[in-house]
């Protein structure tokens, strides 16, 4: 069993011992392990005699949960390839179209019959029937919607001994279901299963239902800041009640509240710097994003008291900011921006998914927001309300990385929801606009005091009906007020709430680097581009070899890669081979391809949140790349892929958004230095220029500062005539007065033949080339020869493989991929590296890290690495 009174305070779990009494028990916890799962088709029993001890549970299936059906028939050894080539196409879904029992048998330990009692299922899909201990405690007509969270008293029918069957009714094609639109094959069984976890409660006769806790800093100096708490109790008895509860925030806030409340009544207080002076603080601690400061978070502990005995216990865990929004014009179009403690915020982020099946560990959660902030990212968009645990929640407000959470366009088109299509939201009826209102609360309550939430999103690609979202916006502010509110991600404009000041312009296939920098009118770098990025991003061989079948592999953009491709208009790989192979050449080895094409990932994502960082003073407020990870082995939309192995996307991301920044704008040709932090710095700028046969043709040693939150050109290519077809550039930044102090690295390959995007022919997810860069020369590059040094040592959890890598040539060596590999040589993942797919100017010598965690690496790890022309 899964308790949470150990080491996460924040998950509402306590063993309290008070003065006012003796010491008492009062949690809450998951009942997350040991279920018994099985069809409806082959049990002929019914749920009161299910949970009457009146069956064995012998023939079921033993599952813990959060899982989805089936993800828990795979705990069981069934469907073990899912993944692999296109055998999910090969699975039935007709054992899915019943329903599916979970059953729970557990004990209380010191039941008492003056306690109450509740569970609380935290995520349903699609609709169920309850029972415990032979008696319906909910029917389907309740149950329904997956991401309501449902609270159900059951101190009448609980005991010391227990069982509970749960009945899961699979979503219809109408239903407004978890789905995944054009990203992915979606799962047999469409998700239906227990893909949240159940909590059980319990408490004396008053219990602390909810707490919302808002800030309101003082944005000037941030030298102060007043808290509101919202505290609401519920008495569970048919008596009146009178006690108190107390609120301790660290050890800074400590004060008693004193409480009466009626029969069954449950009601809410308020409390604020009014009612309670110590709510306002002097010098608070500030949750900044990564790399604006520290995320700093605050604990408050509320502890309740009945009869002059603790009747209930909870702790939340909070951060103090303020985010606000503003809006703009550009032209005759409005555009959003949004500032946090009082800075304006450039966002950069990526599109979240969950796992095909909901399947996600906590620790491979917690490895992609490791990922994020080591991308130097800021933003993760959720598109539908992901997360089969608070895993990825925590683990954002520790780290600094923005959410931003809303409905997702599976309930907006026919073709996923299977209702009828209009310029809204499929959303129309009052039963729909009561269950996804209600819903849309219930997240609202469960994260309601996470710090990285800074909006809350209605429709994705439309705006839901007015009636609908006047119904989303009166249940939100009901509990947090302090939230910014957005009606769509597209550029649209509500009659409710205005314009949305955001845009869905695509691109969502390859574009060529300079495209960000010189369109206006489409997904280049203005406004915040809520979703884009230049489609396919292969990843590499390592990964290729373990979804496709060895067969498939050399076929490429054939039937086996289309398969692990998107959906719809991104099923093939058409037009990014079409760019490719224009661009670079046309492969013949699939190994050789699958390295190659990471300088196009590399080259192209970079560009595009580069773009955004340059022209972030001039209307450029944010940027989504579409998408950040994937819900299973695929080629399209991913800085890393579902092993957690990084593409060249990904370190393009990493060196586009260094804090301080050199960046080369392939629109003018200048060079821009970028400081998105919130301190100055004095720098050195070493520009150099070779051409394709390492000659250098420019360099150039600038002493700069880098203002903060400031990006300003300091030095031009525009006057310089390309040396060769193909030519580098390599730019590195120091602290001023210490060389060996890197800031930043950047090395960009460029052709002297420009891209030409064909702006004429956009479609709403791609934008063609009518002329194309040529970096067919890079095929001539000399192969050089190049030395490494590396070790491996532990540090606490984690090994640290620090790899020095020497040129020993007066030639380039390009684009160098390095790898931490077990005795087996496959790739230990996750990894986080200091910096990858590198190049090393001549002669010269560079030492680079490596994380990985200690317990997927066996003793024998080791480097390996591969270059574009190294021998």
């Amino acid at each position: 069993m899964k308790t949470l009174f150990t080491i996460l305070p924040f998950l509402i779990v306590f063993l309290l011992s008070c003065s006012k009494s003796d010491s008492q028990m009062v949690f809450e916890e998951y009942i997350n392990s040991d279920w018994k799962l099985k069809s409806s088709a082959t049990v002929n029993e019914a749920g009161d005699k299910i949970t009457s001890q009146q069956i064995a549970f012998n023939d079921w299936y033993d599952v813990n949960i959060p899982a989805t059906v089936m993800a828990g028939l795979r705990q069981n050894g069934l469907y073990p390839d899912i993944y692999f080539s296109n055998n999910i196409d090969t699975i039935s879904i007709q054992p899915f179209k019943s329903s599916w029992w979970y059953v729970k048998e557990f004990s209380i330990a010191d039941w008492n019959k003056d306690e109450f009692y509740s569970l609380k299922f935290e995520g349903i899909n699609y609709q169920a029937n309850i029972w415990l201990n032979g008696y319906q405690i909910a029917t389907s007509d309740i149950i329904e919607g997956p991401f309501r969270i449902i609270d159900l008293d059951i101190t009448k029918y609980v005991s010391a001994k227990n069982i509970l069957a749960v009945e899961v009714i699979p979503p219809k094609p109408t239903s407004l279901t978890i789905g995944f639109v054009d990203w992915n094959p979606n799962a047999p069984d469409n998700n239906m299963g227990l893909w949240r976890g159940v909590k059980l409660k319990r408490s004396g006769k008053v219990s602390i239902e909810n707490v919302a806790i808002s800030s309101d800093l003082n944005v000037t100096d941030l030298s102060e800041a007043d808290l509101t708490l919202d505290v609401e109790l519920k008495n569970h008895s048919s008596e009146e009640v009178s006690g108190s509860f107390s609120a301790k925030v660290d050890n800074d806030i400590n004060f008693e509240v004193p409480y009466t409340l009626l029969p069954n009544e449950t009601k809410r207080f308020i409390l604020d710097k009014n009612t309670n002076p110590e709510l306002h603080i002097i010098n608070p601690r500030v949750w900044w994003p990564s790399n604006m400061g520290n995320p700093e978070l605050y604990t408050a502990d509320f502890s309740l008291f009945t009869d002059g005995k603790l009747s209930h216990a909870k702790s939340e865990r909070f951060g103090i900011r303020k985010i606000s929004d503003y809006t703009f014009k550009i032209g005759n179009i409005t555009h959003r921006g949004y500032t946090i403690n009082g800075k304006k915020l450039l966002l950069k982020g990526g599109g979240w998914v969950d796992d095909l099946l909901l399947a996600d560990t906590d620790e491979k959660v917690r490895a992609q927001v490791d990922y994020v902030k080591d991308m130097n990212m800021n933003l993760i968009r959720l598109e539908g309300f992901w997360g089969n645990s608070k895993a990825l929640y925590d683990a954002c407000e520790e780290n600094g990385i923005l959410l931003m959470i809303g409905l997702s366009c599976q309930w907006e088109w026919t073709s996923y929801c299977n209702r009828p299509e209009n310029d809204f939201m499929c959303v129309v009826d009052e039963h729909d606009i009561n269950m996804v209102t209600q819903s849309f609360q219930d997240q609202v309550k469960w994260g309601m005091n996470n710090p990285s939430i800074f909006v809350w999103v209605f429709g994705s690609d439309k705006l839901p009906i007015p009636a609908l979202e006047t119904s989303l916006i009166d249940a939100i502010r009901d509990y947090d007020k302090e939230r910014t509110l957005l009606s769509s991600c597209q550029n649209v404009l509500s009659e409710v709430s205005g314009p949305s000041g955001t845009k869905m312009f695509g691109p969502y296939e390859y574009v060529s680097p300079i495209y960000w920098y010189i369109d206006t009118k489409n997904g280049g770098a203005y406004g915040f581009n809520t979703e884009t990025g230049p489609g396919a991003q292969i990843p590499p061989i390592e990964s290729l070899k373990k979804m496709m079948k060895p067969e498939d592999l050399p076929l490429v953009n054939e039937e086996g890669w289309q398969f692990h491709s998107g959906r719809n208009e991104f099923q093939n790989l058409d037009k990014f081979l079409h760019n490719y192979e224009n661009r670079y050449w046309k492969e013949t080895d699939v190994e050789d391809f699958a390295f190659n094409v990471q300088m196009s990932n590399y080259e192209a994502v970079r560009a595009m949140f580069e773009a955004f960082v340059v022209n972030r003073n001039s209307g450029a407020t944010g940027v989504v790349q579409w998408m950040l990870n994937s819900a299973w082995p695929e080629m399209v939309w991913q800085l890393y892929d579902w092993y957690l192995n990084p593409n060249g996307a990904y370190f393009g991301t990493k060196t586009a958004n260094q804090p301080v920044n050199l960046i080369y704008n392939y629109g003018d040709k200048n060079i821009y230095l970028s400081n998105i932090t919130l301190k100055d710095s004095s720098v050195v700028a070493h520009i150099q220029l070779f051409d394709i046969e390492s000659n250098k043709i420019v360099e150039k040693m600038i002493p700069l500062t880098a203002e903060a939150e400031d990006v300003k050109t300091v030095f031009s290519l525009a006057d310089i005539t390309a040396p060769s077809d193909v030519y580098f550039l390599s730019m590195r930044l120091t602290e001023a007065g210490n060389p060996e102090k890197v800031v930043a690295n950047s090395f960009y390959w460029l052709s002297a033949k420009e891209d030409k995007p064909d702006f004429e022919n956009t479609e709403w997810y791609y934008t063609p080339n009518k002329e194309f860069s040529s970096f067919s020369q890079l095929r001539e590059l000399e192969k050089v020869e190049i030395s490494s040094d590396w070790s491996i040592t532990s540090k606490d959890d984690k090994k640290v493989a620090s790899v020095t890598l020497t040129n020993k040539s007066d030639k380039v060596a390009f684009f160098i991929e390095m790898r931490v590999i077990d005795r087996e040589g496959q790739t230990v993942l996750p990894v986080i590296w200091s910096d990858n797919y590198v190049s090393l100017l001549p002669n010269e010598s560079k030492t680079f890290e490596a994380v990985v965690d200690s317990k997927v690496a066996n003793e024998d790890i080791s480097i390996a690495y591969k270059g574009f022309n190294v021998k």
